[in-house]
């Protein structure tokens, strides 16, 4: 069970000895220090569970209606999300939520 950042580095250092001595070799021979605090770091980002896992969770996949009202309830709370880019990001968006339905 590898849930936690300990737990991932870990298993990185029992399963995948190899790949890490490697990365570490790679890291440390451009010049930068402290592998181990900067992989704990990255680790803090990255989703882990094995397959048959009991904590693994399904993704469930929400029916939207595709409507007028329910496009502009969604085109503005994407524009009430901070850098989220421009008129162009906000359309990509609306035309996901479209696509989406098709091919469902």
């Amino acid at each position: 069970d590898c849930l936690g950042r300990k737990g991932i580095i870990k298993h990185l250092k029992e399963k995948h000895h190899d790949k890490l001595n490697e990365l570490q070799f790679e890291y440390e021979e451009s010049g930068s220090k402290d592998f181990e605090s900067q992989l704990s770091r990255l680790v803090m980002n990255v989703p882990f569970c094995e397959k048959d896992s009991k904590n693994t969770v399904e993704e469930a996949k929400k029916e939207y209606p595709v409507t007028l009202d329910f496009m502009k309830i969604i085109d503005s709370r994407t524009r009430r999300i901070p850098n989220y880019g421009s008129l162009m990001g906000r359309i990509a968006r609306l035309l996901a939520m479209i696509i989406s339905k098709e091919q469902a």
